[in-house]
This record gives structure tokens, sequence and C-alpha cells, in this order.
């Protein structure tokens, strides 16, 4: 099936049902697949508390692309489906408080979404929806130079009970002046995120942390944070409560904790295995020394490596505290330097 229109300003879909949803493909009972949608868009005159713009159930190679989708509850829903590309999307004002801007979930076994370019704002002038994308419970997904911006959180990785999600793989993205986390990962008792890669991510001048990673249950391993450039955030460039195999490497953390005196560059609540490595952290680039300490909390750190950073000047020092399972190694502290 291919439902093509002849541009976004010219093809409307127009939803006015008991639903709130303009486009559903498939259903739980019978797979589709070989699916096209393009060129048009999704809107509505009325708020809609549920549905969405479109939605794939359990459907299969699917694709959509050049598509804009406004005011709806949820933008796109990507329900137990496989093999999914999503292209060049535009996401605007989906439901303030509850809405989702793109939402991959599901029960079954679900894996390969494409995302590239999709990008879901709330504009200064309205509410931020809940979050930008959720990614929940998939088994292979790629999110790559796609944006969320004036959200409530970026971006959202998270395991529900008795379901995994794992082999992540976000590059080049951009979460900027949300209200609260840029991108954040979740995970539940009985629910396991694992196997997360971020390569340059962008998350600046969000209104809570840049990144957060709170485990307190220990279901999430092997987190690597690439390139990451963390600038500006209210809150702490980067707060970790749990996890094992935690890696920021080639990171640049600096201007954060503008809205709490006491956030610091890196915040590690707990953290079973942790490394920081070739990383600048502190004041530079034309940031001040907003956050406390570069790294607070090594004390709480299970084992450790703090390899080949640079450390720019923070307000009260380097350190918060020191471990001797956190192994220290080739550091340039300037905090102290004249």
């Amino acid at each position: 099936m291919s439902l093509i229109g002849v541009g976004r300003e010219a093809t409307r879909l127009l939803v006015d049902n008991g639903l709130g949803c303009g486009v559903i493909v498939g259903n739980p009972n019978a797979r589709v697949s070989r699916i096209s949608i393009s060129d048009l868009t999704v809107n509505t005159r009325h708020s809609l508390a549920t549905g969405c713009g479109v939605q794939f159930n359990s459907s299969y190679d699917v694709q959509m692309w050049r598509c804009m989708i406004a005011n709806m509850n949820c933008g796109v829903e990507v329900l137990d489906s496989s093999f999914v590309y999503l292209t060049d999307l535009e996401i605007v004002d989906p439901r303030a408080e509850g809405g989702v801007g793109v939402l991959v979930h599901g029960e079954r076994v679900h894996n390969d979404q494409y995302l590239t370019r999709v990008f879901v704002q709330c504009p200064g002038a309205s509410q931020p929806c809940e979050v930008g994308f959720r990614i929940a419970n998939s088994q292979g997904i790629w999110v790559d130079a796609c944006g969320a911006f004036h959200c409530g959180i970026g971006i959202h990785l998270v395991a529900t009970p008795e379901r995994w999600l794992e082999h992540v793989f976000l590059a080049r993205n951009a979460v900027d002046n949300c209200t609260r986390s840029g991108l954040r990962i979740d995970s539940t008792p009985t629910g396991m995120v694992r196997r997360v890669q971020s390569i340059g991510d962008w998350s600046s001048s969000n209104q809570g942390a840049g990144i957060v990673v709170n485990d307190p249950y220990g279901t999430v391993h092997d987190i690597s944070f690439n390139g990451a450039r963390v600038y500006n955030n209210g809150e702490a460039g980067v707060v970790i409560n749990g996890g094992s195999h935690i890696s920021i490497d080639a990171a640049s953390i600096a201007g954060n904790g503008r809205l709490n005196p006491d956030a610091s560059g890196i915040h590690v609540d707990a953290c079973r295995m942790l490394a920081v490595r070739n990383s600048t952290i502190g004041a530079y680039s034309g940031f001040e020394p907003t956050h406390d300490f570069a790294i607070f909390g090594l004390d709480t750190v299970g084992r450790g490596l703090v390899s080949g950073n640079v450390f720019e000047p923070s307000r009260s020092g380097t350190f918060h505290s020191l471990n001797e399972r956190v192994v220290m190694h080739g550091n340039l502290d300037l905090q102290n330097a004249q």
C-alpha cells in the first residue's frame, strides 16, 4: 500500500474521529508489509487526548518520509513493528504534558527501526510535550541526525517490565531547550537496557541535566557516550545513578549547573564500573566555571578509570572525592593553574 501526497502544504489529512488517529497501518492479528507514506500533513482542529498521527501496528518493511504531523497526542507510534524507516519528518506540538513525538514500543520481539532527520518541536509559545522520542523495548534501533526542541525530555530510552531495550545506536542528534533532561535512560526491576552507543550527540540548554542514567535496579549495562557535547544545562552535565560498564569518551562538558549551584559536570550517585577518558570538563570555550565539581561522587564507584582528561576550572574543585578503586592516569588538571 502507498499513501503518497503531492506535498505537505497541498495534501492535508484532518483528524476528526473518536480514536484521535490519522492513519492506522496494520493490526495485532495480522502482520502487514511494504507500506509507503510520504509528502503529506496530518493535523487536527480539536484537542486530542489519545491516538496518534500515524500508527504502525505489527507492521514489517514500512517507510514514511517528507511528512508533517501537528497537534496530535502522539506524532508517530511504532508498535511491535520491524524494519521501519522514518525519514525527513517534522512533528510539531504533540499534546502538552502527556504527548510524545515518536513512540517505539511493543510486547513482541521487534527490531530494526531507522529514524533519520526526524525533528520534534514544541515552539516557545506552546507548552512542551512529555517526551520528544521515547524508545522502549526494541532490539535494534538507529536514531541519526534527529532533533528534539522545547520538549519535556528530549530522548527517553526505557525498558518496561519483563522487556529489553538493546542495540541502540544514537548519532549526531541534537536536544535543546527541553524543560527536563536532554537524554534519559531508565530501567525497571525486570526490564533491561543494554548495549547503547551514543556518538556525537548534543545536549544543550535544557533545564534539567544534559544526560541522565537512572538505574536503581541494576539492569542497565554497557552504555557508551562518545564525543558527547553537553553544554549550558540547568542541572549537572551527566548524572549517573546506577548502571555498569558506563563510559564517557572524548566528551565536552561545560557551562552546566546554571540553575543549581550544587550541580557538577559529572555527578555519580552509584555505578558499578565507570570510565571517563579523553574528555574536557570545566570552564572553557567561553563558558564560566558554573558547575561545582568536575566529577562528583567517585567514592560511590565500584571500579573505575579516569584517564587522559583535561579538567578546566570548576567552582569548588576538580574532584569531590577520590577512590582507590578508581585508577587515575594522565589527566591534565588546570584547576589552580595561573
